[in-house]
């Protein structure tokens, strides 16, 4: 990745995440041939470009992000403080790059880390597109109980699912969207390797339409006031198409935390 970063010392005590005692989950290194489908595919671990996938493209800065300790298996993620700092593909050649088709099935899978206190009710930490009208985002909602992580798309009416246990400050937690092909496609989210939503046969698209806006981590892709920076940290942010992960693969992704790359 094209940008430098100053680095913290590590915590005292690695960032609390539990791997789910399953069975049927393999250990070796992507045994599920993950990268299969895999749009793009960010590390975020390091200053050195780690991007895989076949839109995997370099991303940039927009103030100056921190590097605080990782999930376990990491030594570093990328942190914001909530103050507009950013990484994002800012450029209009590069908005198509990231396009996901109408109606196509995809996944998405990241982890993120809230920072305490929390002092903002909604923090956008993964997102491409333009308020109401077209695009996808990740965001975390703190005004309502139990807390939730929300993926919503807008097309331009707005479509999402949301987890129903709750979040905790400092604490990594993972996030995965699936999305069946066709329509109405049937969207699913999992927190921590477990499914907390499923849309069902609903009436309306969940389809991804298309935002000429870049993809970012660590805010949206809209202008302000919708912009919702996040104060945390984000890592293992990963895309793929023409393929929904399975139960099989969001826990082996889950229980590897970040000690093996796609």
């Amino acid at each position: 990745m094209s940008f430098s970063c100053q680095s913290r010392q590590a915590e005292a005590s690695p960032s609390l995440w539990t791997p789910r005692s399953v069975s049927g989950v393999p250990t070796n290194r992507d045994p599920l041939g993950l990268r299969t489908g895999l749009l793009w595919y960010y590390h975020l671990t390091g200053t050195s470009k780690s991007a895989v996938g076949s839109s995997a493209l370099d991303l940039t800065q927009s103030g100056p992000p921190d590097w605080e300790s990782g999930i376990a298996g990491n030594p570093l993620s990328v942190a914001f403080d909530g103050s507009y700092t950013q990484l994002l593909l800012g450029t209009s050649d590069a908005h198509a790059e990231t396009d996901i088709a109408e109606f196509a099935k995809y996944s998405f899978s990241v982890w993120f880390y809230p920072h305490a206190p929390i002092t903002a009710g909604t923090q956008q930490f993964l997102s491409k597109h333009v308020t109401a009208t077209a695009g996808w985002r990740f965001y975390t909602n703190w005004t309502v109980t139990p807390q939730q992580v929300v993926f919503q798309t807008q097309t331009p009416t707005s479509y999402g699912v949301q987890s129903t246990s709750g979040l905790t400050a400092d604490q990594w937690h993972h996030v995965v969207v699936t999305r069946e092909a066709g329509t109405p496609g049937r969207m699913r989210l999992y927190l921590n390797g477990v499914m907390e939503a499923d849309s069902g046969a609903v009436s309306g698209s969940y389809s991804v339409l298309n935002a000429n806006a870049p993809l970012r981590i660590g805010a949206s892709s809209a202008v302000t006031p919708d912009h919702h920076p996040t104060d945390g940290r984000v890592a293992e942010a990963a895309c793929w198409v023409n393929r929904q992960l399975t139960q099989v693969e969001i826990d082996y992704i889950y229980n590897a935390g970040a000690g093996r790359r796609f």
